[in-house]
């Protein structure tokens, strides 16, 4: 890894049962963008659930 963790490691281990022709490069860079997406996820349903906590429940007043 270019970066180390917030532990000082440099290296990590991946387990996959994905083809061998995916190299952990690959398998690195779609987990990031996977946990990025899912961040944003997050984010959204923080925003919603304080702007207005009955949003798409049309019995809300």
């Amino acid at each position: 890894m270019d970066t180390p963790t917030e532990s000082g490691e440099t290296r990590i281990t991946l387990w996959s049962s994905l083809p061998e022709a995916v190299t952990p490069a690959q398998i690195a860079q779609l987990y990031s963008k996977r946990w990025r997406i899912e961040g944003m996820f997050g984010h959204l349903m923080a925003v919603l659930n304080s702007k207005n906590r009955n949003l798409g429940h049309h019995w809300a007043t």
